[in-house]
């Protein structure tokens, strides 16, 4: 996507302010699982996070007593001996996985267990007995089926996966006809499972293969590696509502097992890491939770101080678990050919917005102010006195802003094709009559509901291009970020992104030809020549870091009641599809926060909360609610032919 761009100077780039850190360092845990769980009297829910050091087909074994599980995200589900077993959906692998479920009833005691390579690598609680172990348990045992009937690959209850499943339609004594169905059983509009895109599905047998054909007709593409078998479907890989593809393999017998087995569904995402930015207390339960449940450590939760961190278009490193921290800092260096400018909120509501995308997407406060300062000067002011616009008054001095302000693009400057890239590619982040100038058009009204959409709308697009680039790359992405000399590389690279195109980045060939020179450069913007248009990158990036090291100015405003209701009346109705929350669930979570901002008002008075110290808690009590998982797979049709030829 291009920008609009104005001829400017390149500007060069300090990136000397402070000692960097590199996101992805340091030495993996000792404890590869964390469990936290949330009990709500009649059910509750589990959060599983995962430090494996690697990539693996794990499995989670997990015993509950009293309850029964209700939902999950982010993994398959199966049972073993009386076991619930969790295994990773293709992108969840690793190295850092997470998974969650929710259970009802009357919980007594529940058991984790984490087994990697067939060896126990965790138990939780501690001490806790384990099941036996045998190679394949939990993943796809391969029963011996009855010709004719169908076996579960996957879940047909999970509506958040392509449901898969095989037949033996005969079996002459030397040759095996199998039967493998893939569909999309879901008849009606479902959160994370309008469509999938799947990039191949694989399988075993000890047989050989002989043919394997569409049951309508023609073939998929397949190769054969040892025992593995990999089905290409090309364009039948894309699984609207109700859809579905049976294909028939003919495997000549031979060996232990020549029936199909150990599935892998491999969908069209890679191992994308959206970081642990913090949660409510444990003890948080929905209804009747206390001021205690919300805030665990007052001292910490109040104090102006904290000790700053470097983040770039992702908060890798917390400057605060529970506030959000937006540097007003003052730019010292030229920005759009002004010498001088200073960082400026133009209203609460866009900082509202700059929350969520924070708390949604892990997107970085301060980068998207520095984004929209040097796209439109939506968040920036000057004294250059050769710079005119509206005058704005900040501790008694005259300031311009130089805005375009009824620009149709917005201060975050995306043009309608992209937004309307980003409204096929994520159908639940987006209602359907979702239009480009509702979401970017901002105006002198604070009250126009594209201040709260354009920064939340601009974090989709970003993740959008940490997705394609994760779907293309895989792990090799993940290898990149800890391996660059260049702490702000990734940064750099989606910065590019966003100002030239994701064309351009692929151009570079930062993960293919140029990985030694790109891995390598101290750099990385110097080293691939990409400063964008007018020194985009190098001036968002000095930015941000000026912002991020800030400790003395830090946005705040005050919050009332009526300002949270218009916000998520917003955000429902621009930020999810018309189905994703039905009214009797969003009365309950608008209580929820309701019962939270009575709660944390009592500290200011009762007539308001804090914007910097309160803000994120009113919105993780609210998510808390929200369809899982939080951040759907982007899918369809557009996104499986972009990401399946996307070669960076």
């Amino acid at each position: 996507m291009r920008r609009f761009a104005s001829v400017l100077l390149m500007v060069v780039m300090l990136l000397a302010l402070v000692p960097l850190f590199h996101p992805w360092a340091g030495a993996a845990p000792s404890e590869p699982m964390s469990v936290q769980h949330r009990d709500w009297g009649t059910g509750g829910e589990f959060d599983v996070q995962l430090n494996l050091g690697g990539k693996y087909d794990w499995r989670v074994y997990v015993r509950l007593v009293g309850a029964n599980v209700s939902g999950q995200w982010s993994v398959e589900k199966s049972s073993w001996r009386g076991w619930t077993v969790f295994t990773p959906l293709s992108w969840n692998r690793g190295p850092y996985a997470s998974f969650g479920f929710l259970y009802s009833g009357h919980l007594k005691n529940a058991t984790f267990v984490l087994v990697v390579n067939n060896e126990v690598w965790a138990v939780w609680p501690k001490g806790a007995p384990v099941p036996p172990l045998s190679p394949g348990n939990g993943t796809n045992p391969s029963p011996s089926p009855v010709t004719g009937s169908w076996v579960n690959v996957t879940n047909p209850d999970n509506s958040t996966s392509l449901y898969v499943a095989y037949k033996v339609a005969s079996d002459n004594g030397s040759v095996l006809t199998v039967d493998i169905r893939l569909a999309n059983l879901n008849r009606n509009y479902t959160w994370d499972g309008y469509c999938f895109d799947l990039r191949n599905i694989s399988f075993e047998t000890n047989g050989r293969v002989l043919s394997v054909e569409y049951a309508d007709g023609e073939s998929p593409k397949y190769h054969i590696n040892g025992s593995r078998v990999t089905l290409d479907l090309t364009w039948r890989s894309v699984f609207p509502l109700n859809t579905s593809v049976t294909v028939v393999v003919r495997i000549a017998k031979s060996g232990s097992d020549p029936v199909p087995h150990n599935f892998r569904i491999n969908y069209l995402r890679g191992p994308v890491v959206y970081p642990n930015i913090g949660s409510l207390p444990a003890s948080w339960k929905p209804g009747n939770f206390t001021l205690s449940d919300l805030i665990g450590n007052p001292s910490e939760y109040y104090s102006p101080n904290f000790t700053p961190e470097l983040n770039g278009v992702i908060v890798y490193h917390l400057p605060s678990r529970t506030q959000i921290i937006i540097g007003l800092a003052n730019i010292t260096y030229p920005l759009n050919l002004a010498h001088g400018a200073r960082m400026w909120v133009p209203n609460k509501y866009f900082a509202m917005g700059l929350a969520l995308a924070y708390a949604w997407f892990r997107i970085n406060p301060n980068y998207l102010m520095a984004l929209a300062a040097k796209e439109n000067w939506g968040t920036a002011v000057t004294k250059d006195p050769s710079f005119k616009g509206f005058n704005v008054t900040i501790n008694g001095q005259t300031y311009h802003w130089p805005v375009l302000i009824d620009h149709p693009d917005g201060i975050f400057q995306i043009e309608s094709e992209n937004f309307i890239q980003l409204t096929k590619y994520y159908p639940d982040l987006f209602p359907t009559n979702a239009s480009h100038n509702a979401y970017l058009q901002v105006s002198l009204n604070p009250k126009n509901p594209a201040w709260i959409r354009s920064p939340i709308t601009a974090a989709i697009s970003l993740t959008m291009e940490r997705e394609l680039l994760y779907a293309a790359v895989g792990e090799k992405y993940n290898e990149f970020l800890r391996e660059a000399k260049d702490p702000w590389a990734e940064t750099e690279i989606l910065d590019y992104g966003y100002n030239r195109g994701m064309g351009s980045v692929a151009a570079l060939k930062v993960f293919s030809s140029n990985w030694e020179k790109a891995v390598n450069a101290p750099v990385l913007w110097k080293a691939l020549n990409m400063e964008g248009f007018g020194g985009h990158v190098p001036t968002v990036v000095n930015i941000t870091a000026t912002m991020d090291m800030e400790t003395k100015d830090v946005y705040d405003a005050n919050i009332t009641w009526s300002d949270i209701v218009y916000f998520f009346n917003i955000v429902r109705t621009s930020f999810f599809r018309e189905e994703a929350i039905n009214q009797e669930q969003w009365d309950e979570i608008m209580e929820n926060v309701h019962r939270a901002y009575e709660l944390l008002s009592q500290h200011w008075g009762g007539d308001h909360i804090s914007y910097r110290y309160d803000f994120l808690t009113i919105l993780r009590v609210a998510m808390k609610f929200w369809p899982k998982p939080l951040i759907p797979r982007p899918t369809g049709d557009d996104w499986y032919y972009q990401a399946s030829n996307y070669s960076p």
